[in-house]
């Protein structure tokens, strides 16, 4: 995640206080004679060269297109490095400003499509808040028109915008309308100031496109779309795609992961996409009346604009906007004229909370009717249009920083945006084709008792123009001004490695099985089953209050932890004395170390579900069991296993009156089953809990108040705690050692000279055999010394396969992995050599070319590859079924057309291995290591007196030949 990226939340700022020590630049990484040099912890370059700019001195200083400005008639010039584009003022038009316009106070001037060169003058509609027609990324803009043979006409264009080859984003200033009887205040279009001189003009955001633009058309039947369909999904941070991790962002404010990207939120004074380019927008504005700069972001273009600071309004920015919501406070604003047309809703809020489930505002019409929904889930923004919920995008806004939204209804669309409100970056736009909706009534926080409401703070919110007035009195209900809160998490909240989640006025702490809630303190006692081998039972009895709860939903976890393969767990259901009742209950068990689980609803259809994960490997592990009607979901530590379905045409109840645990003798449903009778459960269980509530294991009730699911009835050999069978009496397993017991398992503390599971082998490296700068491995009944190795141009070492005297049958799998780290972009690594064919590996510019040659032709197969990097690489040659292929680190496995048989390689007594140069090629530079075939000794570097002992009986390689290298380590002079 990076440093500013901790578990994947949004609040985490870069003003770090750790200390840094000195460190020095590394070699090179100031490019075109930059200095380097160390602030805050991170090389900063000083580009010496004015030609060059950019985090590293790495980019060319672009031509400044403006200078001499090309645009006429006092039309202001902006370049992006490659194109320009002209501001003109109010009587000049044309991509120079060179038509003069004569046009009307309400109209527009702009070019003529028809007769270019000439200038046309348009009415300028009312402007349409929210949809900025102003992106010049790459997306594609969908609009539906219905013809009279009820075919819809998709058309796909790109977006209109304002200004040719540049983008503007939405924007409002909070204006004061004096001639406003009622002294309220509107949102009117950005004024946006010319930083070179006083002249202002407002940015329409309906224009159109001044060059047609081609369009394609498609039909379809228009039955096909639902009430609410999502048609267009914008990205404002095309631009900035190339950040790959939070570390990489300089003077930034924070930085956000967004749809698996990283996205730097740059201070004041910065921009760019790691925030490393100086800027200076605000300086050349001068703001009054209590007016604050304040900057538009979109990724490729920041506006300055001045506003009054966020929270504030009015002529001299005094009159607060914030007011805090608490889980009973509501705000009804309703339409004070008629019911709103068809478009007429727009809808602007800033919120500020760490609740991930809120509801914020709700628009009904005239008669109630919900039309819309805003509120967050899991920390995600969802509109909820009807019966259809949409997630806005991948970005949790619980984080307690300040959000704004942008909601804008107009005629069959709705357009949503998101801006991150303190650096005023738009971080994403989305629209959904809907059918027309109109806005009398809009509800702000609580709905009812079985609605979330909201808790946390918003300021700045305005319908359709109009500022809302937040605390009034006969408007709302249990709402405080201001927005004042503590953190509500310290370090020592919640114990036992929990984790503390704040929910802005309350915390609650995430407990780590099986302590409890609510501060993790107190957990319930692990019971043991099946010790010494005999069977252990315990039986609940379900009254009438735990048997309702679990009718419909049924959520059933607990530890368990056992080394057995096979073992009946428990019965959850409607037990009963008849082997042929069709009695509803869940079974859980064990079978060959995975867990299955077992279960009927109605009918004597048994569906039965097993495990991908082994859970027989005496670890404790998380079993959750989750069932919502006649879906039924199995969890195993946090992941999903299986999935079972009760199919029936409606969703039966599951009845239970019973919950036994452990032996099944008392089970009269033999079905419930698949175990063998005589499998008991041998292991423990512990913090069995059943929607929310702790079935109680142990005969002593806890100290501590709980609330627990059903009734003990009856016990048999459960033991408290983990207690263990006495293995070590049983099978005393240790041959030269002692013998200690763990849970019904045994650990052997070897004598010296001595090792192995039960100490049975012979410990070949106690005498120290191999020499310094190597290490002896025990290995298949004998020792081999192994090292890294540094190998040079001219070092070669080549291996000779010693085979025993009862060789193996062939396996369908051989693997042959070497682990190298080079910068050379020449040079053989390796070559397997066999009786009739040989296969090699040679470094180029782009990777690796393998060569296969036989004694009739020859085949080169090149992978491109990043390995001459420096730094430390597997590389892996495989074959499975006679088919090769290759792998490198974690890519994907590539297949080789080379024809080379790695399981015969294994059984050639002509077989040879070289490292190193070849016969008629050079070798390389850099070091090898852990170099391996199939399961058989590691390859030693060593000469072959002192490579290795005592490995007669197994296949391995020795060493014929050594030159040049260093066995010792690795050694280099490279950084």
């Amino acid at each position: 995640m990076g440093k500013w990226c901790e578990q994947m939340r949004l609040s985490a700022h870069l003003n770090s206080t750790t200390n840094i020590l000195t460190k020095q630049c590394p070699k090179g990484y100031c490019k075109n004679g930059g200095k380097c040099s160390f602030e805050n912890g991170h090389p900063k370059c000083e580009c010496l060269n004015s030609s060059f700019t950019g985090e590293k001195c790495e980019k060319r200083v672009a031509e400044d297109l403006c200078n001499p400005n090309p645009c006429l008639n006092d039309g202001q010039c902006h370049s992006n490095g490659t194109t320009v584009s002209c501001f003109c003022l109010e009587a000049f038009t044309g991509s120079r400003c060179e038509i003069p316009c004569k046009c009307g106070t309400n109209e527009l001037c702009r070019e003529s499509i028809r007769s270019p060169g000439t200038a046309e003058c348009l009415t300028v509609p009312e402007p349409e808040l929210i949809i900025p027609d102003n992106n010049n990324f790459s997306f594609l803009e969908t609009t539906n028109q219905i013809d009279d043979d009820e075919t819809t006409i998709i058309t796909e264009s790109q977006p209109s915008t304002t200004l040719t080859n540049f983008s503007l984003p939405s924007t409002t200033l909070l204006t004061q309308n004096i001639n406003n009887s009622n002294n309220s205040f509107e949102v009117t279009p950005t004024t946006i100031v010319s930083p070179s001189s006083s002249t202002s003009f407002e940015i329409p955001t309906t224009l159109k496109p001044l060059t047609p633009i081609p369009t394609t058309t498609t039909t379809f039947n228009p039955n096909l779309i639902s009430s609410s369909t999502i048609i267009t999904e914008t990205d404002t941070f095309d631009e900035l795609l190339n950040v790959t991790s939070c570390d990489s962002c300089v003077n930034a404010q924070r930085c956000l992961e967004m749809d698996n990207r990283y996205i730097c939120l740059c201070n004041e004074g910065y921009t760019g996409a790691y925030c490393d380019e100086p800027s200076n927008v605000c300086t050349s504005i001068s703001c009054k009346d209590g007016q604050v700069c304040r900057l538009q972001r979109t990724g490729s273009i920041d506006l300055p604009q001045c506003a009054c600071a966020p929270g504030f309004f009015g002529i001299s920015c005094h009159d607060a906007t914030t007011a805090s919501f608490k889980p009973s406070s509501i705000l009804i604003y309703q339409s004070q004229s008629k019911p709103l047309k068809d478009s007429e809703y727009s809808l602007i809020l800033s919120f500020r909370t760490t609740v991930p489930n809120v509801h914020f505002v709700t628009g009904e019409n005239l008669f109630g009717k919900q039309q819309f929904s805003l509120s967050l889930h899991s920390g995600f923004l969802t509109i909820s249009i009807g019966n259809t919920q949409t997630s806005i995008n991948d970005l949790i806004l619980d984080d307690g920083e300040w959000y704004t939204i942008w909601f804008n209804s107009s005629q069959t669309r709705i357009t949503v945006e998101i801006e991150e409100s303190a650096s005023g970056y738009i971080l994403t736009r989305k629209q959904l084709q809907i059918k027309p909706i109109n806005i009398y009534t809009t509800r702000f926080g609580r709905i009812n008792e079985d609605e979330s409401s909201f808790v946390g703070c918003l300021r700045d919110v305005f319908i359709n123009q109009q500022l809302v007035d937040l605390l009034s009195s006969d408007r709302s209900v249990d709402i405080e001004p201001g927005c004042n809160r503590k953190d509500q998490c310290k370090s020592d909240t919640c114990q036992n490695g929990a984790k503390c989640i704040d929910l802005w006025d309350k915390f609650r702490c995430e407990c780590v099985r099986p302590f409890l809630e609510p501060m993790c303190v107190n957990q319930l006692q692990e019971v043991t089953f099946g010790h010494d081998n005999i069977s252990s039972l315990i039986e609940f009895s379900i009254d009438a209050n735990d048997s309702k709860l679990i009718r419909q939903k049924t959520d059933i976890s607990f530890l368990i932890r056992s080394k057995n393969d096979d073992g009946i767990i428990g019965f959850f259901g409607n037990r009963s004395d008849d082997d042929d009742s069709v009695g509803t209950f869940l079974s859980f068990e064990i079978i060959d170390g995975k867990f299955v689980v077992n279960g009927r609803l109605g009918g004597k259809r048994i569906v039965t579900e097993k495990s991908e994960k082994s859970i027989n490997d005496n670890k404790i592990h998380l079993i959750e069991i989750q069932r919502s009607g006649n879906d039924l979901r199995l969890k195993i530590d946090g992941k999903q296993e299986a999935i079972l379905q009760f199919r029936h045409p409606f969703e039966h109840p599951l009845l239970a009156d019973s919950l036994v645990l452990g032996d099944r003798t008392s089970i009269k449903q033999e079905a419930a089953f698949t175990s063998p009778s005589g499998k008991h459960f041998k292991g423990t269980l512990q913090d069995i809990r059943i929607n929310g509530k702790s079935v109680i294991l142990a005969d002593d009730p806890p100290t501590f108040n709980l609330e627990s699911f059903g009734q003990k009835q009856i016990d048999q050999n459960i033991l408290e705690g983990t207690v263990s069978d006495d293995i070590c009496a049983q099978l005393n397993p240790c041959q030269q050692g002692k013998c200690f017991n763990t849970f019904n398992d045994f650990e052997c503390q070897c004598d010296s000279g001595w090792i192995g599971l039960k100490c049975e082998k012979k410990d070949f490296c106690i005498d120290k055999p191999c020499p310094f700068g190597s290490t002896c491995e025990n290995s298949h009944g004998g020792y081999v010394c192994i090292s890294t190795a540094s190998f040079y141009p001219t070092s070669v070492v080549k291996y000779s396969l010693k085979l025993p005297e009862i060789v193996a049958p062939s396996k369908a799998y051989a693997n042959f992995t070497i682990q190298i780290r080079t910068r050379s972009k020449i040079g053989q690594i390796f070559k397997l050599q066999s009786s009739l064919d040989s296969i090699s590996f040679m470094l180029t510019d782009f990777g690796i070319d393998v060569i296969y040659s036989n004694s009739t032709n020859s085949i080169r197969d090149p992978l491109a590859l990043p390995i001459s990097d420096g730094q430390w690489h597997t590389f892996s040659l495989q074959e499975l079924n006679s088919k090769l292929s290759a792998e490198f680190d974690t890519f994907p496995s590539t297949p080789l057309l080379a024809p080379f048989s790695l399981t015969r390689f294994g059984i050639d007594k002509n077989a040879r291995l070289v490292l190193g140069k070849g016969f008629n090629s050079t070798g390389f530079k850099g070091c090898l290591q852990k170099i391996t075939f199939n399961d058989f000794p590691e390859i030693s570097f060593l000469p072959k007196d002192t490579f290795s002992g005592n490995l007669n009986t197994v296949l391995h390689f020795v060493p014929i030949q050594r030159e040049n290298i260093q066995s010792d380590g690795c050694h280099s002079t490279e950084k």
